[in-house]
This record gives structure tokens, sequence and C-alpha cells, in this order.
């Protein structure tokens, strides 16, 4: 999910994913991305986000299908406005 001010959340649908991602990304992409909420499709994916440093908040969706990854965005962003 994306704003004009910047990113709010990033979804991470395997291991692969999110290495691909740090891979690309700058350092400060990488810094940035330490802190941005993350939603991924298991405890498998989290628990490999939190040993590459990543420290946002970590959303585990019920899968990687795309009602599952949605539903997760959802949530968080019903929470974010809810503050």
């Amino acid at each position: 999910m994306c704003t004009t001010q910047g990113i709010d959340v990033v979804t991470a649908t395997s291991v692969e994913t999110l290495d691909n991602l740090l891979a690309m990304l700058s350092e400060q992409g990488r810094a940035l991305l330490a802190t941005t909420p993350l939603v991924v499709a298991s405890r498998r994916i989290m628990q490999a986000a939190l040993e590459r440093g990543l420290r946002g908040d970590i959303i585990v969706a019920g899968g990687a299908d795309d009602d599952s990854v949605i539903g997760a965005v959802s949530q968080w962003n019903a929470r974010a406005k809810n503050g």
C-alpha cells in the first residue's frame, strides 16, 4: 500500500520475495523497510523477516492467497487508522 507520502505496508508471500526485495534496496531503503509494517503469508516468513533485522509490525496472513493477504492488509489498515 503506497500513499503520496511513502509506503505504508509491504507484503511478502515467500522468503524468496523478502530476500529479493532486500537485495534490490539500497542501504537507506533497507533501513526504511526495517521499520515498515510487513504482511507475510506464514510464520516462517515472519521468522525470516525477524532474522533479517526487520522490526516493524509484522502481520501474519492466513495464507499466501489473494484473499488472505488482502484481508490482513485491510485489518492492518483499520488498526492503523484507529491508532
